[in-house]
């Protein structure tokens, strides 16, 4: 009986001591989750109509165990692969790190992870790579919360500037001088922050590795990704409407 009791209180203890960012990961990822399942869908009904790029086929549906971000808990999509799309190369994991060293537009993260990418899908994810930063004390964080609160630095600081990224080399890369002046960053900035608000899962992580020597989550560095309509294109259009 003694010992029932030593083991509740130790449980009840570990559970109280539990990290909040943690928790609040763990919720992100059910959203997320839910989102995919919608999303999936919606792509379900899309290639159904298509009768440009894709034949009536029956559907087929494909159980993926294999998760957006890195989490020890997998999450398991529902995914209807097109069989009648023509396909193209998805883009490794690796490949997102080299293109997000500058910044640069490719596919949804979901598709990405399961390697299916039809040619007429957009590239509507910008993706960029930052590090967490000076303020994140490693030496106070307990080895089992070392990892959650070095992502949750990165998001936390990076988000902004990924945005601003976006903003920026969409003006250098789409616009003349002249319209890229004329451009109210502040305005668009809102926009698109607006926008990936609006919906779960347009703006997150899409993958985070360890950099210390040890590989202990004292330091990292995460991908993180935002969202537009129509990709740089789009946003573009959006710029020069104003």
């Amino acid at each position: 009986m003694k010992i029932y009791l030593i083991l509740t209180a130790i449980f009840i203890l570990l559970l109280f001591n539990c990290s909040s960012l943690d928790k609040e990961f763990l919720d992100i990822e059910k959203q997320k989750l839910e989102v995919e399942r919608e999303r999936l869908k919606l792509e379900r009904d899309r290639l159904n109509k298509c009768n440009n790029c894709c034949q009536p086929q029956a559907i087929s549906l494909k159980a993926e165990t294999r998760a957006v971000v890195p989490l020890e808990e997998k999450a398991s999509f529902l995914y209807v692969e097109p069989t009648g799309c023509a396909k193209v190369k998805t883009p490794s994991a690796d490949d997102i790190w080299q293109i997000s060293e500058n910044g640069e537009w490719s596919y949804p993260p979901n598709l990405l992870e399961l390697g299916i990418t039809c040619r007429d899908e957009k590239k509507e994810y910008f993706y960029k790579q930052f590090a967490n930063t000076d303020s994140y004390v490693a030496e106070k964080q307990v080895p089992a919360t070392k990892k959650s609160s070095c992502i949750n630095n990165v998001v936390f600081y990076g988000k902004d500037k990924l945005y601003s990224q976006m903003i920026e080399k969409t003006k250098s890369e789409e616009l003349t001088r002249d319209m890229a002046q004329r451009v109210d960053s502040k305005i668009v900035f809102k926009d698109l922050l607006d926008y990936n608000n609006s919906a779960r899962g347009r703006s997150f992580y899409y993958e985070c590795r360890a950099t210390d020597p040890g590989k202990k989550w004292d330091k990292c560095a995460c991908v993180l990704f935002a969202s537009y309509m129509d990709g740089k294109e789009g946003l573009a259009d959006r710029m020069v409407r104003y």
